[in-house]
């Protein structure tokens, strides 16, 4: 009996053993299977891109991601940390060297320079400009209050998911009583959500519209993916690329679901600017 106890309890002992060693080696992380999941889960681009957004033109804009085209523009495969929510703080000197991530020889450097002299966007935070995030509604809406310039106060909140107080409150319900964004639906703006090429387009069309600037258009049937645009936004898509603010991004595509990068968007704010409201380098 007492030869059959000592058997047990050794076995009791090798059995604490493995148990210690199975945790130790959990804790390392080495062997550890997740079965098919890779650790990390990255969300598609854009939201609700069955919505629309209807401008002063009767056009109405969807909710994802993008900005404006350009043969130089870099892969969208570049992923940085997503500032995408934070505010823009207005930097605590005018130049853009604070910025660790912008340098010289970017493709990009001037026109950030550009946006940031004029103070049309601004970083991040004091010393990222975060080129590579995807800019949403919220940066682009307050991007054309600054360039217009309008220091009124507009408090009509027709939409439920635009933060009071928040740092794009204001400039939400400029453009709403403007007719320059109507929302992804009747009481939604989706701020958060990243812009397409096409809702670019429609938010500086229907700005277009709003300072008297005669628009032209253009024929974009010879575009490979002309079909991809959405019907609401096929007026402004032919406009931006007619006056040469949105271009092809390569292969003979308008690319109009596409999300953009803040420093693409520096690129096509720019142009703009420069063509349509006199703002000029500095």
């Amino acid at each position: 009996m007492k030869n059959i106890i000592k058997v047990i309890g050794l076995l009791l002992a090798m059995l604490n053993l493995l148990s210690l060693a199975a945790f130790a080696e959990l804790e390392v992380g080495s062997n550890f299977d997740l079965g098919s999941s890779t650790g990390v889960i990255v969300p598609l681009p854009g939201g609700n891109t069955g919505s629309g957004e209807q401008g002063s033109s009767g056009s109405s804009s969807g909710s994802s991601g993008s900005s404006g085209g350009g043969g130089s523009f870099i892969s969208s495969g570049t992923k940085k940390e997503d500032k995408s929510e934070a505010q823009e703080p207005t930097q605590p000197e005018n130049n853009i060297n604070n910025f660790a991530d912008i340098k010289q020889d970017d493709w990009f450097y001037g026109d950030v320079m550009f946006v940031f002299d004029n103070k049309i966007m601004t970083g991040t935070s004091e010393n990222e400009f975060s080129p590579y995030t995807t800019l949403n509604r919220a940066m682009m809406i307050t991007i054309l209050h600054r360039i217009d310039g309008d220091t009124s106060s507009y408090e009509t909140d027709v939409f439920g998911d635009v933060e009071k107080n928040s740092w794009y409150q204001n400039a939400v319900n400029w453009g709403y009583e403007n007719k320059i964004v109507a929302g992804t639906s009747k009481n939604t703006f989706a701020p958060k959500n990243n812009l397409t090429r096409e809702q670019l387009c429609v938010m500086l069309y229907n700005y277009t519209k709003h300072i008297g600037v005669k628009t032209e258009f253009a024929d974009i049937s010879s575009y490979s993916d002309n079909n991809s645009v959405s019907d609401w936004a096929k007026e402004a898509v032919s406009w931006a690329v007619q006056e040469k603010i949105v271009t092809g991004k390569g292969n003979n595509t308008l690319a109009p679901k596409d999300s953009a990068t803040r420093a693409e968007a520096a690129a096509v704010i720019r142009r703009y600017t420069e063509k349509f409201t006199g703002i000029e380098g500095k």
